[in-house]
């Protein structure tokens, strides 16, 4: 999956307006430490997902595989009212709705797709806006 997590992330940091609006802090699993109490930031995370064999199998092994990953990307706001937070969702989710992802021309992928499958949820923690989205990836591989 860290291939899939590095286009995740290149897609994402490669908008400009994007990357802009959080100061590059995007990242995979959890905020990064350096980043200290700094906002607005982007963390993804995997959530679940499927990996299905779906062309014909040879001697060598299957001659393709679809896998649909889940996963959950959250942007977090400390600014009041949460437009902020809704803002760089609305950053993201432009990327990444019916989108597809970058990945490199290594022979590992042959495509990825990416739809939303939830609503936006607004989460209150401590001092800190949340909001999140979930969606699913069509990795053909």
């Amino acid at each position: 999956m860290i291939d899939i997590a590095e286009a995740i992330h290149d897609t994402l940091i490669a908008d400009a307006a994007l990357a802009a609006l959080v100061s590059g802090r995007i990242a995979h699993g959890r905020a990064q430490k350096d980043w200290g109490d700094s906002y607005p930031y982007i963390v993804f995370h995997f959530i679940g997902g499927l990996k299905d064999n779906v062309f014909k199998a040879t001697s060598d092994g299957p001659v393709g595989r679809l896998e649909r990953p889940a996963v959950q990307v959250s942007a977090y706001s400390e600014e009041r009212p949460p437009t902020e937070a809704f803002n760089v969702f609305e950053a993201f989710d432009e990327v990444l709705d019916n989108g597809t992802l970058a990945y490199p021309d290594d022979g590992k992928f042959s495509g990825i797709a990416v739809t939303r499958f939830t609503s936006p949820r607004l989460i209150p923690v401590d001092k800190v806006w949340h909001v999140s989205a979930d969606y699913e990836l069509i990795v053909a591989r």
